[in-house]
């Protein structure tokens, strides 16, 4: 037990840089100030969860069963949990870089698996928290609540992640033993991860045409989301008092994962030196490829940037759900607006209304997290070979910009072109909407660069944690949500005033913050780059 808190407890430093904070090597200021920007992100994420869970909540009381927003928590919030779980549990159980020094202690396999285990449930809690509660908080809007409910909630809430968590590390274990190259595991495991995104959302945003079609759709929803997750009937009685059932959940939950345990930790030595000896190969492979293919400094850090982004599920998911919200959003819009009857003297209102709601999912697309907030620190302590190598400064920056660019780019310009086919937008509609597009997303893109160059982290143990969780991923964050909803509202407000005008106002707005971006990466982020040190 004292080798199992104490792998914890190290755990919990590393993930926080706690260190940092008793050592006073942040200032008071800037601790206040990451408390208070680390709050903003936190709350602006829960209320974005609350207002979706009370919309499905309505929709479920209006057909007539409000308590399914419950099992919508555990349903969802578990299935999602497993399919994280599936893509982060290899970095956390079998691929650490901590596992020389973990196996060179006196400390048994089992200890070590238990630790890392508990690790990405605390990881795991946060998602899954941010389903959970707004659920429970609309439940009780709905319906009355007592005491006991509450704090069986809380109960749920430690015990939910655990099966999930389980059941995803399980399937990570035995996929590390099938002899697929890992290029095409990542590959699957990307294109199932944003299949299952976008029915989420697709569904999220279909909800029927008439009230009936719209109740007996939740209705089926309740029934598939039963039917999703093995134990959300059991979850759900003890959720409501049902003492055996709730004997029953835990007996589960504590079986599981001392089966886990017990059951990887006779392998863990094998798991982690086969991950090893692939990962060695691999970087040989790769260091072979580059001495016989000759190209430009830029050019061989640009393939090399598109491999680590590839090479990694996480980060390409992390990057992509705004993206594909933006355009399932988009697509959404424009079946229901083909729907509206208009009249020759609303046409042309409902056209600019058109226009300004494809500049906002255009900028919606750039305003998630960027491949670029994170660029510099998923390099992690690799990073002085970067630093030594023979390329300009210039160079590097520029290579893992234009990543972010290759991502985003296709995806505004599929945008315009969808909504010109539907809407039959002008071409200098078009060439303006893509001018705005394009401004912001250089924009964003040189910033988040920018900013994790200011704030790189390099000290960590699995590239989650500087995808997820680092400061620079949380700052753009915040500066593209303020700038993005800026954009937007001086647009619909001068929209009223000038008309369709309005979009060349945004255009200049958007020229004149990419100006500025770029100028300040290649100046200021420059110098920055070259003062690091590792």
């Amino acid at each position: 037990m004292n080798d199992l808190m104490l792998l914890l407890k190290a755990s919990l430093i590393n993930n926080f840089s706690l260190n940092k904070i008793f050592k006073k090597q942040i200032k008071k200021g800037s601790l206040i100030g990451a408390i208070i920007v680390g709050t903003l992100v936190v709350l602006g994420i829960f209320g974005f969860s609350f207002f979706y869970m009370l919309m499905f909540g309505s929709l479920f009381n209006e057909a007539g069963i409000p308590e399914a927003i419950l099992t919508l928590a555990i349903s969802l919030g578990s299935v999602m949990c497993f399919m994280s779980t599936i893509f982060q549990a290899n970095s956390y159980l079998f691929r650490t870089k901590d596992f020389e020094l973990l196996m060179s202690t006196p400390i048994k396999p089992r200890t070590i698996v238990a630790s890392k285990l508990i690790s990405l449930f605390l990881t795991s809690y946060a998602f899954i928290a941010l389903i959970y509660i707004p659920c429970i908080i609309v439940y009780a809007i709905f319906l009355p609540t007592t005491l006991t409910f509450w704090l069986l909630a809380i109960v749920i809430l430690l015990l939910l992640p655990i099966v999930p968590v389980i059941a995803g590390s399980l399937v990570a274990y035995l996929l590390g033993f099938i002899p697929i190259p890992h290029k095409v595991k990542n590959t699957l495991s990307i294109i199932l991860s944003v299949v299952f995104i976008s029915i989420v959302f697709i569904f999220g945003f279909n909800t029927g045409d008439s009230e009936e079609e719209m109740i007996n759709m939740m209705i089926r929803m309740y029934e598939t989301l039963k039917k999703a997750y093995f134990l959300s009937d059991i979850v759900f009685f003890s959720l409501m008092g049902n003492l055996i059932n709730l004997l029953i959940y835990v007996g589960i939950s504590a079986i599981s994962f001392l089966a886990f345990i017990i059951v990887v930790s006779k392998t863990f030595l094998l798991a982690n030196s086969a991950n090893k000896i692939h990962r060695t190969h691999k970087h040989f492979d790769n260091k072979l490829m580059e001495k016989t293919k000759q190209s430009s400094a830029l050019m061989a850090i640009f393939k090399k940037e598109i491999k680590v982004y590839l090479g990694i599920p996480g980060y390409v998911l992390n990057t992509i759900i705004g993206p594909i919200m933006s355009i399932i959003f988009l697509l959404s819009y424009i079946l229901s607006a083909e729907d509206i009857i208009s009249t020759p003297e609303t046409l042309v209102k409902i056209q600019e209304l058109n226009v300004i709601m494809l500049l906002i999912m255009v900028g919606l697309s750039t305003t998630m997290t960027t491949t670029t907030s994170s660029a510099i620190s998923i390099e992690g302590k690799s990073f002085w070979i970067l630093k030594a190598a023979p390329v300009k400064t210039k160079d590097v920056l520029t290579a893992k910009l234009l990543v972010s660019l290759i991502i985003l780019l296709p995806v505004i310009v599929i945008e315009v072109i969808v909504a010109s086919i539907f809407w039959h937008l002008s071409p200098l509609i078009v060439i303006v909407v893509l001018l705005c597009g394009i401004s912001q997303c250089l924009s964003f893109s040189s910033l988040g660069l920018l900013i994790n160059i200011i704030f790189p982290r390099f000290d960590y143990d699995n590239p989650i944690k500087v995808i997820k969780q680092g400061k620079s991923v949380l700052l753009i964050m915040i500066i593209s949500l303020l700038v993005f909803g800026f954009l937007s509202v001086v647009t619909f407000i001068l929209a009223t005033i000038i008309g369709i005008i309005a979009i060349v106002v945004n255009l200049v707005l958007s020229m004149i913050l990419a100006i500025i971006s770029v100028s300040l990466l290649y100046t200021k982020g420059e110098a920055k780059y070259d003062a690091i040190n590792v």
